[in-house]
């Protein structure tokens, strides 16, 4: 019989747990699991239409690709397989997805899909107090939104770049942007290839004679051959072609953090165009949203499949390629650092705790195999990492041969290895026009599918603690786009830059891993690891033989993983990416480059995250007293959690009391909702009336489980 929490029985007159039985218990746990089916088709028909959901569990599968699989694949993960023993860090990067990766990414799809609804209010109704924690991952989405649409503009630029014929220009020294005294033309280096044959060219007089390796390499270098050890040992500059045309042409960084004269608008009508199609995605919801990931997500992975068959087929494709993986250091293997490194790649990769993927899931159906999905999720992102590498690795091979240098000398890292080093050998192939702009698409559907995750993530949140929004979601989408769009527009000015490489440094790592360890251990000590792998059952039924129910969506792993090995690799996670070297950089021409501010303002971006945490929870603390509520119920579960029916099915007498204190509302509903409490039936009446009361608490196990546990639902 369904009453209200003020008509609850007293704790006399129901049972004492040691009234219980196993029998009891069975039969309790029988009914959750046969009634789950139920469950899940009244919720399913219920849903709220306005909310939106996938068409298909195909567009959610590619949603969550296209927001893990980013730019990170193709530009640091082939440095850093190359600077932590080529191969051999496999090794460490496979069992850290093993250890870290996929119970990570699983646990965030289950809290997703089983919820229906975005990480503040699941972790609100965990305990209001905590409710700051999924905003930290909606925080931390954010900030990066902010500056990783500037990489997608930057990739624009170079495509208009390519139409207008630029192509036979970046790799050249005669342009109107290019510094001839330092600048390295690398189609002009064979006319060196014969110079000073007879040992009789005149060396310029500050060239030290007695250097040792003299005579064996020249550069020509502003009309004329000169020996790279002459101008070492002079300390002259020399910057590719390439190089100058990023920095000279389409970013233009001033000398300092804090020097600002105009703006850059190449790289402003760049990231303008980049918005408006973030805009127009999220502009009919998540919906549309799986329908453009069928484009924006597919064709990267068809692109890199054709760059990597060209690169492999390039002359001195074979040097990169045995860099890259031919040469494994398995010395490496048995080093923290390397360890450390697969950590952060792998976590950084895959976008864990940044909420994207809690969001993504609560639009999928109840009983959506989500295991398999993170079990692609993770491959596929490997693989983008494996392939891109190689390509990567194969054209930079190619152009060692013909700058006739060694592989680890063309190697860069970060936006320097894709709009310096990579154009550079993109410009010397044949045909360089259509693999230049091949390249640049790829990077701009990897970047923009990404972002749109990023940006929605704060879209979905608002929307559903607010949920008159959620017909006006476009609306919500173009004011949140609107004010990121403000916030980054300085790194579009002639100084931004060096904003875009503070963001680029504090915005994400060390708030990502602690959002990411604090979800974790929320849900395995604050929830508790056995309703969470109730909720697996309810969702998935149970195990169909022993073979799935140890190594499939049911296998005992996942529960002491996300009790023992997730936090502790997690708070590793936290010590790495909190170790840096002060000041940032040096440069003893340019002081002002990274000044002591750099660094202050990168950790207030760094903590503003987690400064969210404390905030929530006053608010959640100055919310319940103003309304009167029992403030131990900041502690503890809500009545609109969805599995609190079930859980409080399984409480003891004494326990079950205690919910009355509960709010039967959240903040933003008008009308009681979340399981309504009913009283125990009484075991020392006839069994008659036993039997008559059993049928009333299934039926309210149902009707909880049904009923709208808030309007987010």
């Amino acid at each position: 019989m369904n009453v209200s929490s003020e008509r609850m029985t007293s704790p006399t007159q129901r049972r004492s747990p040691s009234d219980s039985s196993a029998a009891e218990d069975q039969r309790i746990a029988t009914t959750i699991v046969r009634d789950s089916g139920s469950s899940k088709e009244i919720e399913e028909s219920q849903a709220d239409p306005c909310r939106g959901a996938w068409g298909n569990q195909i567009e959610f599968l590619l949603s969550t690709l296209g927001m893990a699989v980013g730019l990170g694949n193709i530009w640091r993960f082939p440095t850093r397989a190359y600077n932590n023993g080529g191969s051999a860090f496999l090794v460490p990067y496979v069992a850290c997805a093993l250890l870290f990766g996929l119970p990570a990414v699983y646990l965030e799809f289950l809290l997703g899909q089983y919820h229906r609804t975005t990480a503040p209010i699941i972790f609100r109704r965990f305990a209001p107090i905590l409710q700051g924690v999924g905003w930290m991952a909606v925080a931390v989405s954010s900030l990066v939104a902010i500056y990783y649409i500037i990489i997608i503009g930057w990739s624009t630029v170079y495509m208009a770049s390519i139409v207008m014929g630029h192509t036979s220009k970046w790799n050249r020294c005669g342009n109107s942007w290019n510094n001839a005294e330092s600048c390295v033309d690398s189609g002009l280096q064979p006319l060196c290839a014969s110079f000073n044959a007879t040992g009789n060219e005149t060396s310029p007089v500050w060239a030290n004679l007695s250097s040792e390796g003299r005579g064996k390499f020249y550069i020509y270098l502003n009309t004329s051959c000169y020996d790279k050890v002459d101008l070492e040992f002079n300390k002259t500059k020399m910057i590719a072609a390439t190089e100058q045309y990023f920095f000279d042409y389409v970013v233009k960084p001033t000398d300092g953090f804090l020097e600002f004269s105009s703006i850059n608008f190449k790289s402003f009508f760049g990231m303008n165009a980049c918005w408006l199609i973030v805009v127009l995605i999220l502009w009919k919801g998540v919906g549309y949203m799986g329908k453009a990931s069928y484009v924006i997500v597919t064709l990267p992975y068809f692109i890199i499949i054709l760059l990597f068959f060209r690169g492999i087929t390039l002359d001195g494709a074979e040097d990169g390629i045995y860099y890259y993986l031919g040469n494994p250091d398995w010395s490496k293997v048995f080093m923290p650092a390397t360890w450390g490194e697969a950590l952060k790649q792998l976590c950084f990769s895959l976008g864990i705790g940044y909420g994207g993927l809690i969001g993504m899931a609560s639009f999928s159906k109840p009983n959506n195999n989500c295991f398999r999905d993170a079990l692609i999720v993770i491959i596929g992102d490997t693989m983008m990492s494996l392939v891109g590498g190689a390509a990567v690795f194969s054209t930079l091979g190619f152009l060692a041969k013909k700058k006739g240098c060694s592989v680890a000398e063309v190697v860069n890292d970060g936006f320097s290895l894709a709009f310096v080093a990579f154009p550079e050998a993109l410009g010397r192939m044949p045909l360089p026009e259509l693999w230049s702009f091949l390249f640049f698409l790829m990077l701009f559907f990897l970047g923009i599918s990404t972002e749109v995750a990023y940006v929605n993530v704060f879209c979905s949140s608002i929307c559903d603690q607010f949920v008159n929004l959620r017909k006006r979601k476009w609306l919500v989408a173009v004011l949140w786009c609107l004010v990121l769009y403000v916030l980054g527009v300085v790194m579009v000015t002639d100084g931004g830059f060096y904003w875009f490489i503070m963001f680029d440094e504090y915005a994400a790592g060390v708030s990502s891993c602690c959002a990411v360890t604090a979800e974790v251990l929320i849900v395995a000590y604050v929830y508790g690891r056995r309703n969470q792998l109730a909720d697996m059952k309810e969702m998935f039924g149970e195990s169909k033989n022993k073979c799935t129910s140890w190594i499939g969506q049911h296998s005992p792993y996942f529960g002491f993983n996300w009790m023992f090995v997730t936090p502790v690799l997690g708070s590793i996670l936290i010590v790495l990416a909190s170790i840096r070297q002060y000041p940032y950089q040096t440069d003893e021409n340019k002081p002002n480059m990274y000044p002591l501010a750099f660094d202050i303002v990168g950790w207030a971006v760094c903590l503003l995250p987690m400064a969210l945490v404390p905030i929530f929870a006053f608010c959640a603390f100055v919310e319940f007293k103003r309304k009167g509520h029992d403030l131990r119920a900041l502690f503890m579960k809500q009545r609109q959690l969805k599995s609190f029916g079930r859980i409080y099915q399984t409480m003891a007498s004494k326990d079950r009391a205690k919910q009355k204190i509960l709010p039967d509302r959240e903040p933003w509903d008008d009308a009681p909702t979340g399981h309504q409490f009913v009283a125990s039936p009484d075991f020392q009446s006839s069994s008659q009336s036993t039997r008559s009361e059993r049928p009333s608490e299934r039926s309210n196990y149902l009707n909880s489980a049904a009923s709208v546990h808030s309007k987010t639902q």
